[in-house]
């Protein structure tokens, strides 16, 4: 979030995980890392590049299921 200058919308604290934000991209965004670091064996490493690997990942999702449901519209929008 400090790389894209949205310091206000970082998870500092426990509480801000169950905050939601708009765009609403960046609440995908965050569940995504969410589940990447509760799996069971937790990741190693986690670096930049790997968190833009997931982002990537849920965007070519995200892409898709647009693309089967007819909606790419609201994905450009996301």
């Amino acid at each position: 979030m400090t790389q894209i200058g949205n310091d206000q919308q970082c998870v500092n604290n426990f509480e801000d995980v169950f905050q939601t934000f708009n765009p609403p991209a960046i609440s995908i965004v965050k569940a995504k890392i969410i589940q990447a670091l509760i799996q069971i064996e937790r990741p190693t490493n986690l670096n930049r590049e790997k968190l833009l690997e997931h982002i990537k990942d849920l965007i070519n999702v995200e892409r898709y299921n647009a693309t089967v449901s007819k909606t790419i519209n609201k994905l450009n929008v996301k």
